[in-house]
């Protein structure tokens, strides 16, 4: 093989190993401080951002895709949460419980990725809370139902679930994860993207919806939350 092939060869796996490790590993640069390097759905502005559903860590704002603030509200007008116990399935950095911790009973979040985990592990000792932690698990593993042992009183209010039957999971186990919910806990909230419709999607999980639920509405309000435009929130209730 050539000499200038070979170089190629070792430049381009060098990228690749930069490009691994810059990108989808946070702790890179900077994790245990107050500035994280984050991926999926945050990222980093400094501190003359003062708009959005962002929360502000030692100058810094994470910004996010989906804005949490407009979320809870929508949610807010529908489901409780004060006094709650609160589990959440695919919690990523832990944005919505360390919003919700002030008022919340307890609460556990659950991702798969565990620098998103330390991140919002981190954030909570940070602002002082101790009513929520946050666990890495793989929900394709089937263990969601271990979890209600985290809780100091072993008793679930709300599970709440966000985008997280509408990108890797298939519909078995989305079926699985909705139907353990309703053994959990008496409501769920689901947000799911209007956009799929592959096997493994998120669409085909709203008719299932009502065959686990006693009551299932819709509460997505484009006017109130217009970056909600792609997705579809369901609040769901067993009475």
């Amino acid at each position: 093989m050539p000499i200038k092939v070979q170089c190629v060869i070792i430049v381009l796996f060098f990228i690749l190993l930069f490009y691994l490790f810059y990108f989808q590993n946070p702790s890179f640069r900077d994790y245990f401080s107050n500035k994280f390097i984050t991926f999926l759905h945050q990222d980093l502005e400094e501190s003359s951002r003062t708009g959005g559903g962002g929360r502000k860590h030692g100058g810094y704002y994470q910004t996010k895709q989906r804005d949490t603030n407009l979320r809870l509200n929508l949610i807010s007008r529908k489901v409780d949460f004060i006094g709650k116990n609160i589990l959440e399935l695919g919690c990523n950095a832990g944005d919505f419980l360390l919003k919700l911790a002030p008022e919340i009973a307890f609460g556990v979040g659950i991702d798969f990725d565990s620098s998103r985990i330390n991140e919002a592990n981190f954030n909570a000792r940070k602002d002082g809370f101790n009513n929520i932690i946050f666990y890495v698990d793989d929900l394709r593993e089937g263990n969601e139902m271990e979890f209600i042992n985290a809780f100091p009183t072993q008793k679930i209010d709300i599970v709440m679930m966000y985008a997280v039957c509408d990108r890797w999971l298939p519909l078995s186990d989305c079926r699985r994860i909705v139907k353990n919910s309703a053994k959990m806990a008496n409501t769920l909230v689901i947000e799911v993207n209007r956009s799929k419709t592959r096997e493994g999607g998120a669409m085909p999980i709203i008719p299932y919806l009502s065959t686990v639920y006693n009551s299932v509405e819709e509460i997505t309000d484009l006017d109130y939350c217009p970056d909600c435009r792609t997705r579809r929130l369901f609040v769901c209730k067993n009475k």
